[in-house]
């Protein structure tokens, strides 16, 4: 978009292309994390107790150092004979 800034045709769509990718990223990096933080009330809690994080994983066993959680293999479906 940086080249044709100074042509006199497209030079309006390549400033409205680049000030949406730069709204758009402040949104995106800046606007939605701090709304995140505020809507639900997340604290200031730089670094959470060892007892607090393993309790948030969804596998408490590999947090643990047990070793991954394995997942079963989907059950097997009898659609009967084939005609």
């Amino acid at each position: 978009m940086l080249p044709i800034i100074r042509d006199p045709f497209w030079s309006p769509l390549a400033f409205t292309v680049i000030g949406g990718l730069v709204v758009a990223a402040a949104l995106t990096l800046i606007f939605l994390p701090a709304l995140y933080v505020l809507w639900f009330r997340i604290p200031a809690d730089p670094e959470p107790a060892r007892d607090e994080a393993v309790c948030r994983t969804p596998w408490p066993l590999a947090a643990k150092g047990k070793g991954l959680r394995t997942i079963p293999p989907p059950p097997q479906i009898d659609h009967g004979d084939p005609v």
